[in-house]
């Protein structure tokens, strides 16, 4: 047998493959490092996946190692295997996997380096200024009330809305300086006395204390404003106590500043970043602590689920439920069921939280996988609010809203609360229409109606992000009797202003907070009460604590109600009883109030009367007997091209190849067809699913087939991938 050792490298190229090269001529390679290696013309860094005496290719066609970039490995053995794992359950190029679970730096064969975390504290005139000094200056006051707690990171100033720029004007007046590291740590405040917990979430925190020990995981279902929070800090001082690190995942950046504060406050430990809006150094720096256990917590979204911790005790996934934790590009993995894998490999607590739980949650407490917890009170007392529905067909319309809403709102606001009118869609106007010959503007890379941006100037596709000035006439009869149909957001807020003169009326979407701060900033005023009527799309609907909201009216459920996406129902139900939770969370009289020309739907009538769990009972029951997820397994192989026709001869031609072995695994495999939006930004888009009771069939099929579909000659003329576990099915 040769002493020649082979090294097996995966690289970030789209190719379910590793590659084969030599040693490097001076230094030991290691199992789970980095290397640098040729690649065609070019360098690029990659992660050795292993090493024999054996290679499928000819020694003299082989490369050596360039370069040996780590002495040990950057993952534990037990992320290693998960990474592995997410690659073949997901059906994905194991280098991208690996190389999406790495900070970019680090993809770029830089080395980490926790101490790259910056710091900063305030100087004796810092201490010396006041609000007067800083009157032409909110945010340098906001920095310097941040910091009167003690230092802080730069992540996590950076979290709570301060810009480098005006850390950079504060530091250039003397009144701020950098600091070490120590400094951060004493500055560290002492765990907060709180109030006593509820019966609920005395229950709760002592069943979830008495599982710390090994693998379990746990579902803690509580109604908005149940104080579940609470719950997973209590859990986490025990977990901190006993000398271990928590991973906490959150859907979003939007809301890491206000629970980063409530952490921080509460734990009195060093709490660690994770998220797209960090800086390159930044995300480095937070992944090196994590990873050599100087950071007792780390909290971030979807991502964060890669990121090694030397003394993992406790995962927490807050707002579990939330379609976010998807990836829906690339390595298209499930954050959530990722944790579960994490951890059962590192033999931990995970903790799944959510007023609204996931149907597939549901279906694992229901299996008994998941342990089952409850909150079914608000910790600030009171009730949740009655939902009623505003039957449309009966009004007569003087602006967005009708009557008895326009009534209600003048009642909660001359009670002096606030209320939260909700519209799930952005822009001014949906459809810009030429009333002479009925012509509309639309994408013509979509084939969709451009959405009128009124305050923009502009006509923007919400599919592909093309915009067009907004036309003076008709582009196809010239008239110049052009009028918007529908109402977004934009609308919404401008029609409400008229009519309630007397009371400030603020847009949240994702137009109104493109800004980095401004998302942070318009949140604290809205909780300080400088506006009274709150308009806003989904991105106020999720954990935000809005003390003075007592009403809420949601503006257009009929949009939901007719959806050919199975999932419609668990969607839209999530969604409307995430909004109703916003109201009277202090514990005053509250109502929630729908529009819509459809008031005896199915679903309508359960959100009144019913509760989300007996909502969610009822859908799962249906899909249980339709044989849908999470009572049977899907996945889609979708693909795109200019060519419709291409499009569909490689899904044929993959359908011959998977119906091969589809009987013997016992899958079916649906005819390709258009997807429900055949085409974006210019390309045509068919899908092929396939279904099966369970995963594994599934897995095996795939497995078997992908690599013949691959090396197929229509594989190199569209664009394709594989979607396990798909979010979206139309």
């Amino acid at each position: 047998m040769s002493d020649l050792r082979f090294i097996h490298v995966a690289l970030p190229v789209p190719m379910r493959r590793i590659f084969d090269y030599l040693p490097h001529p001076q230094r030991q390679v290691v199992v789970g490092g980095r290397v640098r290696v040729p690649f065609g013309r070019r360098m690029m860094v990659g992660v050795v996946v292993g090493e024999s005496d054996h290679s499928d290719w000819p020694v003299e066609q082989l490369k050596a190692v360039d370069e040996v970039l780590d002495q040990q490995p950057i993952w534990p053995q037990s992320l290693l295997d998960l990474l592995k794992w997410a690659g073949r359950y997901y059906q994905h190029p194991i280098g991208e996997v690996l190389t999406h679970a790495l900070p970019k730096k680090m993809r770029q064969g830089e080395q980490p380096n926790s101490a790259d975390i910056e710091v900063w504290q305030l100087t004796d005139a810092g201490v010396a200024q006041d609000a007067q000094s800083t009157k032409r200056a909110p945010k340098q006051w906001q920095l310097l009330e941040l910091l009167k707690a003690g230092a802080q990171e730069r992540a996590t100033l950076s979290a709570q809305g301060v810009t480098g720029a005006t850390i950079q004007a504060v530091a250039k007046k003397q009144w701020i300086e950098s600091a070490p590291l120590s400094a951060l740590n004493e500055s560290l405040s002492q765990p907060s006395n709180q109030p006593p917990a509820t019966r609920e979430q005395s229950i709760a925190i002592t069943a979830l204390c008495s599982r710390l020990q090994g693998f379990s995981v746990s579902l803690l279902e509580g109604i908005t404003g149940s104080g579940k929070t609470r719950v997973y800090l209590d859990v986490m001082s025990q977990v901190i106590e006993q000398g271990k690190q928590v991973l906490v995942l959150v859907p979003e950046i939007g809301l890491t500043p206000q629970t980063l504060s409530r952490f921080r406050h509460h734990l009195g430990v060093r709490i660690g970043l994770v998220h797209s809006g960090l800086n390159d150094s930044e995300r480095l720096a937070a992944w090196q602590a994590a990873r050599t256990g100087e950071l007792p917590v780390l909290l971030g979204t979807r991502s964060a689920i890669f990121t090694p911790m030397a003394n993992l005790g406790l995962i927490v996934v807050d707002e579990e439920h939330d379609g976010s934790y998807k990836q829906q590009d690339g390595f298209r993995y499930q954050a959530r069921d990722l944790a579960v894998m994490r951890a059962r490999n590192e033999q931990v607590l995970l903790l799944l939280g959510s007023a609204t739980p996931s149907f597939e949650s549901l279906a694992n407490v229901e299996a008994g996988r998941y342990q089952h917890l409850t909150l079914s009170e608000r910790a600030a007392g009171g009730q949740l609010p009655k939902i009623a529905a505003i039957d449309m067909r009966q009004q007569v319309m003087t602006g967005p809203l009708s009557a008895p809403i326009v009534k209600a709102m003048e009642q909660h606001l001359q009670a002096n609360n606030q209320v939260l009118v909700f519209l799930n869609r952005r822009g001014f106007a949906p459809v810009l229409l030429c009333h002479e010959c009925g012509w509309f503007a639309e994408c013509h890379r979509c084939n969709r109606p451009f959405t009128w941006h009124k305050g923009f100037r502009r006509l923007v596709c919400h599919h592909c992000q093309v915009e067009r000035p907004v036309p003076h006439q008709c582009d196809s009869c010239g008239s110049t009797q052009l009028v918007p149909v529908g109402q977004g957001t934009e609308q919404l807020e401008e029609a409400l202003q008229e009519q309630f003169p007397d009371y400030p009326v603020v847009r949240i979407d994702r137009d109104s907070t493109r800004r980095k701060d401004a998302f942070e900033n318009l949140v604290a005023d809205i909780q300080r009460g400088h506006y009274r009527i709150l308009v806003g799309t989904q991105m106020l609907a999720k954990g935000h604590d809005f003390v003075d909201v007592t009403l809420v009216v949601i503006a257009d459920v009929d949009g939901a109600l007719f959806s050919s996406d199975f999932r419609a129902g668990e969607r839209m139900c999530q969604l409307l009883t995430q909004v109703s939770g916003r109201a009277g969370r202090a514990g005053q009289q509250a109502q929630v109030l729908l529009q819509t020309h459809y008031p005896d739907h199915p679903w309508v009538q359960q959100l009144q009367t019913e509760g989300y769990q007996q909502v969610a009972s009822a859908l799962l029951a249906e899909r249980k007997q339709a044989q849908l997820p999470p009572y049977a397994a899907i996945a889609i192989i979708r693909a795109e091209a200019n060519d419709e026709t291409k499009v569909a001869e490689f899904l044929a031609a993959a359908e011959l190849v998977l119906n091969t072995a589809a009987q013997r695994h016992e899958v079916i495999v649906m005819p390709p067809g258009p997807c429900a939006m055949v085409r974006k930004a210019g390309r045509y888009r068919w899908q092929l699913v396939l279904i099966a009771p369970q995963k594994a069939p599934i897995q095996k099929l795939l497995t078997e087939s992908l690599g013949e579909i691959e090396s197929s000659k229509l594989a190199q003329v569209v664009r394709w991938h594989v979607d396990v576990d798909p979010h979206d099915t139309v």
